[in-house]
């Protein structure tokens, strides 16, 4: 009896586990005169924004509250010396976001 209820109970769960996400989104600059901004308080529309986003994410890495994000591109380019000093300056943002409390 046992035989054959645990497969039934975990074969749902295991299905749920392996469901694939829709997939990226991406996102796009309607204009390209659109100029980004270095602080939060100058965005005013939805255009500026997302340049704004976009010129970070354009770096090599951007380190944030428990995450660095790469930019594969960028981090190829680099030597493997450059790509460990690139990581370690993220990662000590991402500490100072963490001993922050998730704030900079």
């Amino acid at each position: 009896m046992h035989r054959l209820l645990i497969p039934r109970l975990l074969l749902p769960v295991a299905l749920a586990g392996c469901a694939a996400p829709a997939g990226p989104r991406l996102l796009y600059t309607p204009d390209d005169s659109v100029r980004p901004v270095t602080h939060v308080e100058s965005v005013r529309e939805y255009d500026v924004a997302i340049a704004s986003i976009a010129s970070v994410l354009e770096r090599d890495a951007v380190g944030g509250y428990r995450r660095v994000l790469l930019n594969e591109a960028a981090i190829a380019r680099q030597e493997w010396p450059a790509r460990v000093a690139s990581l370690a300056h993220e990662l000590g943002h991402s500490l100072q976001y963490e001993l922050g409390g998730g704030t900079q």
